[in-house]
């Protein structure tokens, strides 16, 4: 029997494949295959305020936020009650789409039923949030990065009459 061939072109083989694997494990790089989104970091101040019926956010540094590219949530009572703010409530100024530094955006609500809040407070109402916050009360306000599916920013705040 005759096997001094097999070991020559098997070490042949063996050889080749370790070439193939790293040429594609390099071109799934270079095309962008091993690309991550990266998540945009943001620096905001807020305040929430009966009187002018807005949650206020200022950009004060990081990432310019896209408007159709986040979604902005609200946590409040015990046990915690979320809802997603209707986007179609939320005003960016200067520019309606892009929230850059030094730029302000306002989530708009309405003001909460005497009965729910006797004192007075907000009320969200939409697809996908149903619920009110009295003044004085404590809550939580998120901003998620749709892109990403990640929270890039959270506070909690108490509305101010």
């Amino acid at each position: 029997m005759q096997t001094r061939g097999i070991t020559p072109v098997l070490g042949v083989l063996l050889v080749l494949l370790l070439v193939i694997l790293i040429g594609a494990f390099i071109a799934a790089f270079v095309t962008g295959l091993g690309k991550v989104n990266r998540v945009p970091q943001v620096v905001l101040d807020a305040s929430a305020s009966l009187s002018s019926m807005n949650i206020t956010l200022k950009h004060i540094g990081g990432d310019p936020l896209v408007k159709n590219n986040i979604k902005i949530g609200i946590a409040t009572g015990k046990p915690k009650t979320f809802g997603f703010v209707n986007m179609s409530n939320v005003t960016f100024v200067p520019n309606p789409n892009v929230l850059k530094t030094g730029d302000t955006a306002m989530i708009h609500f309405t003001r909460a039923s005497t009965s729910v809040c006797p004192e007075g407070g907000a009320s969200f109402k939409g697809d996908e949030i149903w619920l009110s916050i009295c003044v004085g009360d404590q809550f939580e306000i998120y901003l998620y990065d749709k892109i990403s599916n990640q929270v890039i920013w959270t506070k909690s705040l108490i509305l101010k009459e």
